[in-house]
């Protein structure tokens, strides 16, 4: 082996290996854990992915014997211990709590990324709730996902709404979640004239008088 890159990843990663007489090669390694799976593209040129895995040497073997090279990081995906609030609504804040939190990308509530995220430690994070959905809590990193269930979307969450404009009388379609129930609907602070839940995804409501 005479290079790899990257020279780290997680379970999945793809890591492309060069080197020499990579025919007939059964077997390769990172830190010692077998890859999940791997290709040989050529006699000089393997795609590989890291399965669960660990720092240390890349190994590669063929019926003739085994070539390594050391430097491999292998990063560890990210767990969930625990998040508060477990019920929350659009704009509030969870406290997620786990470990190898490093360089988390991005969280999910539900199937909805969070509006905005800050990597506290390498055990906490503080994610904002989006317009968001109920269901599992995700974080992101370089090493994988980390999952654990139990999140529940007060709502509503308006996600958009259009036109972006207009005058008294001028008829505003909202998009989001959790509409069912709705009570009350104000545009710049004032209450509409009136409004109708089309659905617990869509909202109808007329701009009032000025």
């Amino acid at each position: 082996i005479s290079s790899f890159s990257p020279l780290s990843g997680g379970t999945g990663s793809f890591i492309n290996i060069t080197g020499t007489n990579f025919s007939g090669v059964s077997a390769v390694n990172f830190g010692g854990t077998p890859a999940q799976f791997f290709f040989v593209n050529s006699p000089t040129s393997i795609s590989a992915y890291v399965g669960n895995g660990s720092s240390g040497i890349v190994a590669v073997t063929n019926p003739a014997g085994t070539g390594s090279l050391e430097g491999f990081t292998f990063i560890p995906p990210p767990v969930i211990t625990s998040f508060i609030p477990a019920i929350a609504g659009q704009g509030n804040t969870v406290l997620i709590k786990g470990t190898h939190f490093t360089n988390a990308s991005t969280v999910y509530f539900g199937s909805t990324p969070a509006s905005s995220i800050t990597v506290t430690s390498d055990t906490t994070i503080n994610a904002i709730v989006s317009f968001g959905s109920s269901g599992n809590v995700r974080v992101q990193t370089p090493g994988g996902a980390g999952i654990l269930p139990g999140f529940t979307h007060t709502g509503p969450g308006i996600n958009n709404y259009s036109p972006t404009a207009g005058g008294p009388g001028t008829v505003v379609t909202l998009t989001g979640i959790n509409f069912t129930n709705a009570t009350d609907v104000t545009i710049w602070c004032l209450p509409v004239s009136s409004f109708t839940v089309v659905s617990s995804t869509q909202i109808i409501a007329v701009v009032c008088p000025e």
